[in-house]
């Protein structure tokens, strides 16, 4: 045991483990459920589900969607003097939050389903504030579901077709209205601060308490019989992540089960939903039916979950925060644009311009005019020497990023490595045979356009699925095991 608990090596850069976030198992489990109780009863208790008003990009009939679920943490509507409510609450009341935040792109056509969580701490500029400033991305919700909408657009670079919002309380809701979440622990595990006991190895179904304090544990401890010690848990916020995984898709096995078989379990899971789940304006109960659809109909070949790559950074302020790795995520948010994981788009370039024609003012000309193209600018400065011949310098393994730049000049470019730059940083170095920079970029070689060619459908997401966590209290039970 004590070697499957191994300490992770300390690393300042990582990869966001995927989760389904708490909130998106009241969604999923209210939408079936609705779905489940017929179609005119279901629309009218749709009806009584808030819609907030916000605007989002509208997609074509029939083409995928984005999905923005988030979870908040408000706690307007706990009562304080409830049992076990004092430790969620940690002497707060009031006030609303982004807790969790994750985008499912739905393929109606095909019914495949990706998952992409994004991490509260991510280190982001708010739409419309002060580019000098960051906040963490979960702060943007202070602003407003606009905010909070268009600074995911920003930061992600990718389109919000709908947005789903679910009180964090609400999952407690369903936990009661299901009876309980069956979860296997193969040891007693402890957490003083969350509340957390389960006395020893077995299945527990955990209660409303019970499953608010296993998702919510901080400081685990684990029982180790052979050492007949208590341990801390290795695994730290990524074992957190990871219950909260296995607890919402716990959650969601034993509420469809019981909705198929009780009506009254069915209308309990459908009243959690209407007080707890908000949507946008748009969001139909069709859509909701397609949505449902989309997650109950599918097996789990279907569903892909994806990482961020993401980077530790302290701010100036010592907080501990991340930041995006923009170049090394592309493959994964190119999913949720509709792109080829591969395909390699202006916004992700950054190009420093030098001047190397001698013709004034040509650095900064240049520059504006891929800016204008869609690339990030970067710095403009003279190249140390007359250039004959126009050259894009990159850093190995950007070799895409250079390919795209080159193809928006007239005249082309030689490609030259260059060690000493960032991923997607581009360098152009203006010759004397530089002529102008066209707002379309020339269609990429035979051997690039092959690999990039498809139907307009969502890529295929194989090779970028999420990598297993480890091992944390709650994993799947052992072969033989079934906890019912």
């Amino acid at each position: 045991m004590s070697a499957r608990r191994s300490a992770r090596a300390a690393k300042s850069r990582r990869t966001w483990p995927q989760r389904i976030v708490i909130g998106t198992g009241v969604v999923v489990a209210f939408l079936c459920a609705l779905t489940a109780s017929g179609l005119a009863y279901g629309a009218w208790k749709f009806d009584q589900v808030e819609h907030y008003e916000i605007e989002l990009v509208q997609a074509a009939r029939g083409a995928p969607e984005n999905f923005l679920i988030v979870g908040s943490d408000s706690r307007e509507n706990i009562d304080p003097d409830a049992p076990g409510n004092d430790l969620f609450l940690n002497g707060e009341s009031g006030g609303e939050r982004s807790d969790s935040m994750m985008v499912a792109r739905v393929d109606p056509s095909s019914r495949h389903v990706d998952l992409l969580s994004v991490p509260r701490d991510l280190w982001v500029t708010i739409p419309g504030g002060d580019p000098d400033e960051h906040h963490r991305i979960n702060e943007a919700f202070a602003g407003g579901r606009q905010q909070l909408i268009e600074t995911v657009e920003a930061t992600l670079g990718l389109d919000i077709n709908h947005y789903v919002e679910v009180d964090f309380t609400g999952f407690r809701e369903l936990v009661a209205a299901i009876g309980g979440v069956p979860t296997y622990f193969d040891t007693a595990w402890r957490d003083g601060n969350s509340g957390l006991d389960i006395k020893g190895e077995g299945c527990v179904t955990l209660n409303p308490d019970q499953a608010l304090a296993y998702a919510r544990a901080r400081h685990l401890q684990f029982y180790d019989p052979e050492s007949g010690d208590w341990e801390s848990d290795p695994t730290g916020d990524l074992g957190r992540m990871n219950r909260q995984q296995l607890l919402v898709v716990n959650a969601v096995d034993e509420a469809v089960s019981l909705e198929l078989a009780n009506p009254a379990h069915l209308n309990r899971l459908i009243n959690v939903g209407v007080d707890n789940v908000g949507v946008d304006p748009g969001f139909t109960f069709d859509d909701m039916v397609s949505l449902a659809k989309a997650f109950s109909d599918t097996n789990s070949e279907d569903i892909s979950r994806h990482n961020l790559e993401v980077e530790d950074y302290r701010t100036p302020g010592g907080a501990a925060v991340l930041t995006l790795d923009e170049a090394a995520s592309q493959p994964v948010l190119n999913l949720f644009r509709g792109l080829d994981p591969d395909a390699m788009t202006e916004a992700m370039v950054t190009v420093d311009v030098a001047n190397g024609s001698g013709v004034d003012g040509q650095a900064q000309a240049v520059s504006d005019a891929l800016v204008a193209s869609g690339f990030t600018a970067g710095t403009t400065d003279t190249a140390g020497a007359p250039v004959a011949v126009t050259e894009v310098h990159y850093a190995p393994g950007s070799e895409k990023a250079a390919d795209l730049v080159a193809r928006h000049l007239t005249a082309g470019a030689t490609l030259v490595p260059d060690e000493s730059l960032d991923p997607n940083q581009v360098v152009l170095v203006t010759g004397a045979d530089f002529t102008t920079v066209q707002q379309a970029a020339r269609p990429p070689a035979p051997t690039d356009a092959a690999a990039q060619a498809g139907d307009g459908s969502t890529p295929s997401s194989t090779s970028t699925t999420s990598t297993t966590i480890g091992h944390s209290a709650g994993d799947p039970a052992a072969d033989g095991i079934d906890c019912e």
